[in-house]
């Protein structure tokens, strides 16, 4: 279509709804979502391309609500080739599943992208010591959005105790802090590849609704990604991208377009991309 993006693989079930998600927000930012699955619950195998998705340079995973979709997730998974890089968001619905049961594909995921609270359920421990530890599992990268209930001030007692070695900061506020954490922050993301880890600083501003800044954040991460970026860089472009997202109610109307990144991450960061 006019925007790039091919449409032909989009399955149309007859007689039935698409799936819709009704979120609830109130003043706080507190956040309620309810699922009707409607046609997702009738995608089967035989409505996948596997030669299609061969194709492809990266294959993004989020997650359904009945099991059958989640099976024929493994089964992709299963099949195509190591060339094709895997993104996986499993959510509060996977996150529930427990490790053993999202185990097949987490083994199969270049890219992960979790919330704090997601991934210290799944491991059992810390976000930090559960990126390493998916790290050590064959993950590439682990991205871990803590979000605005979560982000929090960090002297330099707990940077040490978390951030141990190779810590770098990435500031989009009206301050920096240096790679020793010697004065206190406001952090909102934490990105762990596996040479380093990586603190995204929040960045204050005019917040009306987080519903879909997640998902805004790894469209920014993934663009930077399959655009040949570091992972330090893909940070900045997460954290742009899920900035512009909660200025807006609802999780598509923030969302930026190329040229509103471009300009953004210029006047941020002085560079072009």
């Amino acid at each position: 279509n006019n925007v790039g993006v091919d449409t032909s693989q989009i399955k149309i079930k007859q007689n039935v709804k698409s799936g819709l998600v009704l979120g609830l927000t109130d003043r706080k930012g507190n956040r309620a979502l309810y699922v009707e699955p409607g046609a997702n619950n009738l995608l089967t195998k035989e409505d996948i391309d596997l030669e299609y998705i061969k194709q492809a340079e990266l294959l993004h995973l989020s997650s359904f609500v009945d099991d059958e979709q989640f099976e024929m997730q493994k089964f992709v998974v299963s099949e195509i080739p190591q060339s094709v890089k895997i993104s996986f968001t499993p959510g509060a619905i996977y996150t529930r599943k427990g490790i053993d049961a999202v185990t097949p594909i987490l083994e199969r995921t270049y890219i992960l992208f979790i919330n704090e609270s997601e991934i210290e359920e799944l491991a059992n421990m810390k976000y930090t010591y559960a990126a390493r530890h998916f790290l050590d599992k064959g993950c590439q990268i682990v991205v871990v959005t803590l979000g605005r209930g979560s982000s929090r001030k960090a002297d330099s007692h707990q940077l040490t105790f978390d951030f141990k070695n190779h810590l770098k900061i990435l500031s989009t506020g009206g301050y920096t802090v240096d790679d020793n954490g010697n004065e206190p922050f406001m952090f909102a993301s934490y990105v762990a590849d596996l040479n380093n880890q990586y603190i995204i600083e929040s960045k204050p501003g005019d917040r009306k609704d987080t519903t879909g800044a997640g998902d805004a954040f790894a469209t920014g991460f993934l663009y930077g990604l399959l655009n040949g970026k570091e992972s330090e860089e893909c940070g900045r472009l997460g954290d742009i991208v899920a900035q512009f997202s909660i200025t807006r109610i609802g999780a598509r109307d923030g969302l930026p377009a190329l040229t509103e990144l471009t300009q953004r991450y210029q006047e941020l960061y002085h560079q072009g991309l």
